[in-house]
């Protein structure tokens, strides 16, 4: 029974944050007049950047510094870009052209350097496109001011860049700050509630089994004892 209520607890309370996380990650969704300005191009539906990537753990905040508006960006075409140029949203929205090829130039950085290399992504467009933003960053512990000299730029892990025309210190004020990390714990706390739902069906089937025992053993006892009292 003990074994049951702790894993009872533990699954409720897991489910519990997990609800909770979901909710605060559901509030990043566009509503209101964006919403419905969305709906009318056809991008309703469309996933943002942040939810098509996965960021090396501790470079979430650099990645987020780098790409500002860009982090939230929807994927969308020509006709879609140009409708958007007629008639803009009513707040600040980036667009990705789904038809980008890049530019083919290699920037002078060592593999596993660039900011680049700390995002993986499976769609080839939006591959493009990060590569065309962050390839060209270097990714570092701690900025020094004298290092911009070399003509690069650099970001550091709490999101603060330097480039050759000064420093931007990056202060999180974004409502989709801290979106990556939370859809992580999501996917985790998913993955332990599956885990901890089945500690629990086994916690249970243990007690079940345990309480059809005991009912023989009381049921065994009492003949014993009926038993005991005839031969009396």
């Amino acid at each position: 029974r003990d074994a049951l209520q702790a894993a009872h607890r533990t699954l409720t309370e897991t489910r519990a944050r997990h609800e909770a996380l979901t909710q605060l990650q559901a509030r990043v969704a566009p509503s209101g007049e964006i919403g419905a300005w969305l709906q009318s191009r056809g991008l309703k539906d469309a996933k943002p950047l942040w939810q098509m990537i996965k960021v090396a753990s501790g470079w979430e905040t650099a990645v987020e510094a780098v790409l500002r508006e860009r982090f939230a960006a929807l994927m969308a075409d020509t006709a879609t870009m140009r409708a958007a140029l007629t008639a803009p949203p009513p707040t600040l929205l980036s667009l990705a052209h789904a038809g980008t090829q890049g530019t083919g130039s290699v920037p002078e950085i060592a593999a596993g350097q660039s900011l680049r290399s700390k995002v993986s992504c499976d769609d080839p467009h939006w591959s493009v496109f990060l590569d065309e933003c962050l390839s060209t960053v270097l990714a570092v512990e701690e900025l020094t001011v004298e290092s911009a000299q070399d003509g690069f730029s650099r970001v550091s892990r709490a999101g603060h860049l330097l480039t050759p025309a000064g420093l931007n210190l990056y202060v999180p004020d974004a409502k989709t700050h801290g979106v990556i990390e939370r859809q992580r714990d999501i996917d985790e706390l998913a993955s332990l509630l599956l885990e901890r739902q089945a500690a629990e069906v086994s916690a249970r089937e243990v007690q079940q089994a345990a309480e059809n025992q005991l009912a023989e053993c009381q049921a065994g006892l009492a003949d014993a004892r009926r038993s005991a009292q005839e031969a009396q």
